[in-house]
Order: C-alpha cells, then structure tokens, then sequence
C-alpha cells in the first residue's frame, strides 16, 4: 500500500518511488484538486477509482469520460470490492466467502 497522501504533491512525490497497482483518489486534496495525479496514473494505465463529495472537475471528466466515481459517504466495503474487481487479472475466478 502506498500512501495515504494528504496533498497532490505528497501523492506525486510518491508515484515517483513507488508504483501502484489501483489508486482511490478523493477529488479536492488541501492544495488543489487530484487531476494532475489522476493523469499520471491513468497515463500508467492505473485503474483509478474516485471518491468524492463534490464530483469529479469537467476537464477531467471530459479527458476520462469512463472514470468511476462514488459518492461520499459510501460503505467501505464497496470500494475495497470495485478495488479488487479492478486489479483482479483476466479469467480470474472469484471466491465468495462462506456464510457463518
């Protein structure tokens, strides 16, 4: 696990060490909003997966029109699941967990 980055420039100072295989991206960090890192990650072809209050910027949208957006607040298994669908390889076969 890399991060959690509390700024764009935390979270681009570590995709600089560090590679990823999925990312969960707030839109608005405290020093400005998360496209110059989506990009980055969508240009690795990292899945991206993001988790906002206030939607995702038009620009961006518009350059990514397939991103995927939850809505905060959102149950935290949710998106621990649309995490390990996006990084599940091809052809992998899913176990459900056995009910107690």
């Amino acid at each position: 696990m890399v991060g959690p980055a509390a700024t764009v420039t935390e979270a681009l100072a570590l995709l600089e060490i560090h590679s990823v295989d999925a990312a969960i991206l707030d839109v608005n960090l405290c020093d400005r909003d998360i496209s110059p890192v989506a990009e980055v990650l969508m240009a690795r072809g990292v899945p991206v997966i993001f988790h906002t209050g206030l939607g995702v910027p038009d620009e961006l949208r518009a350059r990514f029109p397939n991103l995927i957006v939850h809505l905060k607040p959102l149950d935290p298994k949710k998106l621990v699941r649309q995490l390990a669908t996006l990084i599940a390889p091809a052809g992998a076969v899913r176990l459900k967990p056995r009910s107690s």
